[in-house]
């Protein structure tokens, strides 16, 4: 895209195309310079640039990966601020003809490093009314992920920012995120429990090669197969809609925000995500007054400041030697390093905090469950009807009120104790026995954790997991 057409519109979505696929007659979408001005229509190709394509050898055709709004750290390290295209990231940089970057300092001094990370804390976050320093800590880590994506290897978590109730200005710290790190407020996306749906939402957002994917108002019980298995990956595996064609789309690039309300976490996700807690503690949040600033207008005006602001962090983690943080996220280890070691660095304290993990509400509701069993049972062997009774005395398993009767009650519980089974909950294992012809039906179990129960081992099971 030549800089000398002065560029000033936002470029649409690319999708994979290899040169020779290019014919006369097709109908691609392209940037028609007239008069000065760059504009974008649908028309066939110039049956010259055509015929330069097809001759042209492959290695002189350079690979364009993703048109970017934001400047952003290279694999290696350095920093990518020019507008125009990348040769060493395979990126089209694309800026406001009026942008202008601050400079940034090779070896920031305390005084550069202070500034920076008041420049964030006192100007941007101040407002946003934060539960713990490891939430603040977590806005700190969802501002540099984008920045710094292409040098963490592997996965990044979601970065889940939720409150008690609406107005607290969730959506409006994810705005001002989008607004900094990739020039623009991408569309939000709604979490469905269908899981169908969920595989082809992530598909259809991916095909766009977002930097950002954003999930709104996530509510009730996240557990979504097709969520968790992308927020541990490097590649996406979807079908396209309406072919048969199968789609490997690459997840090295995406940063994953969301935003809920008191939302509850299935087993798979407390792991994959990380927390960024709200409490205004008023009754109508949404009312507040004495903002310092207008978010997101003031983040806009003042990007590139906020940018230089965040690369000077980046800057004085380098000047130190890159040292790795010390507090690991299993399966994200690279991004932990990365942004942990910026954070300590940066004196900013409470990343990946115990206070602020996620609470699997499920097993929380198991680990009282069982508390309960070994006073009444202990190592008494029981029927699944027989756990029922505790769960429903307690109210300790949400998952039973969506069954109607009894039966489906016991049928239901003797499903979740296969799941659980051989798991341990506190101090004790949930142990699953052979079936007992006397009564017709599965017996259960507690053993103290590192103890096998009596009657309860491999070669007395009905089935022995392999």
């Amino acid at each position: 895209i030549p800089q000398t057409y002065g560029l000033t519109t936002t470029p649409t979505p690319l999708a994979p195309t290899c040169y020779r696929s290019v014919q006369p007659g097709s109908r691609t979408k392209v940037m028609i310079p007239r008069h000065h001005c760059v504009s974008f229509k649908y028309t066939a190709p110039p049956l010259r640039i055509v015929q330069i394509m097809r001759e042209t050898a492959a290695e002189h055709v350079p690979t364009l990966t993703s048109v970017v709004h934001a400047p952003f750290i290279r694999r290696d390290g350095t920093m990518a601020t020019e507008p125009g295209f990348d040769a060493a990231s395979s990126k089209y940089l694309a800026l406001p003809s009026s942008w202008t970057m601050p400079p940034i300092p090779i070896q920031p001094s305390a005084a550069e490093l202070h500034a920076a990370v008041n420049l964030i804390a006192d100007e941007l976050l101040v407002d946003f009314p934060f539960v713990s320093a490891a939430d603040k800590a977590h806005a700190y880590s969802m501002l540099l992920t984008p920045v710094l994506r292409a040098c963490i290897d592997g996965p990044t978590p979601l970065h889940l920012v939720e409150a008690p109730r609406q107005g607290t200005g969730k959506s409006l710290l994810v705005d001002t995120v989008a607004t900094i790190t990739a020039g623009k407020l991408p569309g939000t996306k709604a979490y469905t429990q269908d899981e169908s749906e969920m595989q082809k939402t992530l598909t259809a957002e991916l095909l766009e090669g977002p930097s950002l994917i954003i999930l709104d108002n996530l509510t009730g019980r996240i557990e979504s197969a097709a969520l968790a298995s992308a927020l541990t990956e490097t590649v996406h595996r979807g079908r396209l809609l309406g072919k048969s064609r199968m789609l490997y789309l690459p997840l090295t690039g995406v940063t994953w925000l969301a935003t809920g309300n008191n939302c509850t976490l299935g087993a798979d996700f407390p792991r994959r995500v990380v927390r960024i807690r709200l409490n205004a503690h008023v009754d109508q949040p949404q009312q507040r007054t004495g903002w310092r600033h207008e978010l997101p207008t003031w983040a806009r005006e003042h990007r590139a400041e906020l940018l230089a602001a965040l690369f000077t962090l980046v800057r004085a983690w380098q000047a130190a030697g890159s040292p790795p943080g010390h507090q690991i996220r299993g399966r994200y280890e690279g991004w932990s390093h990365v942004i942990g070691g910026v954070l300590e660095v940066a004196g900013i304290p409470g990343f990946l905090s115990p206070d602020a993990e996620m609470v699997d509400r499920d097993t929380e509701q198991w680990r009282t469950l069982v508390q309960v069993w070994w006073s009444r049972y202990q190592s008494t062997p029981v029927t699944s009807a027989q756990v029922v009774q505790i769960a429903l005395q307690g109210g300790l398993i949400d998952r039973l009120s969506s069954a109607t009767t009894e039966r489906a009650q016991t049928t239901m519980m003797g499903r979740l104790l296969q799941m659980r089974r051989d798991q341990t909950l506190g101090t004790y294992t949930i142990c699953v026995g052979a079936h007992d012809p006397r009564r017709n039906t599965q017996i259960y179990s507690l053993s103290v954790a590192g103890t096998v129960a009596e009657g309860t081992g491999p070669e007395t099971r009905d089935e022995v997991p392999f």
